[in-house]
């Protein structure tokens, strides 16, 4: 059933309302997703690393929005599993870089293959003339959010 709050978009703040909503349920409902398959939470950085690899712990961090006490055990986890290795780097041996193994590799894929059926089966209740524009829409909120994230980021480089 649809709640008819949400229907009627009339001003920025109503569109605003929607996305915040939007975002909410949907990393509400993947996370249950996750959880309904036995999957750690530390998936996510597995699948971080597989977009973004040789990242330091700190990036991780930062990327999840998470504390560095949280990033270290999951990393450490993940290590002890077997899926992701560190590295120190070359130029400063004190930093070391988090990149996967080829099972970590593997276990990305099948999480981001989880996710993918999660956003299916989303998609699916939406009536197939609506799912190109929904697509599209997308397409443009996160290019959108690029472009935001690459102004902030010459503002606190100035």
């Amino acid at each position: 059933m649809t709640n008819p709050a949400l229907q009627a978009v009339t001003n920025d703040d109503d569109v605003g309302a929607l996305m915040r909503e939007f975002v909410r349920n949907f990393i509400f409902q993947q996370r249950q997703f996750v959880a309904a398959q036995g999957l750690p939470s530390s998936m996510r950085m597995l699948a971080l690393l597989a977009r973004q690899p040789r990242m330091t712990q700190s990036e991780l961090g930062k990327l999840l929005s998470l504390e560095k006490s949280w990033v270290s055990r999951s990393v450490q986890q993940l290590v002890d599993a077997g899926w992701v290795e560190r590295h120190a780097l070359l130029a400063d041996k004190r930093c070391t870089v988090l990149q996967l193994t080829p099972a970590g590799r593997v276990q990305a894929e099948q999480f981001e293959q989880s996710l993918n059926q999660h956003a299916s089966t989303l998609l699916a209740q939406i009536a197939p003339t609506k799912q190109k524009q929904v697509s599209e829409s997308l397409s443009i909120l996160i290019n959108a959010l690029q472009q935001v994230n690459v102004a902030s980021q010459g503002e606190t480089d100035e």
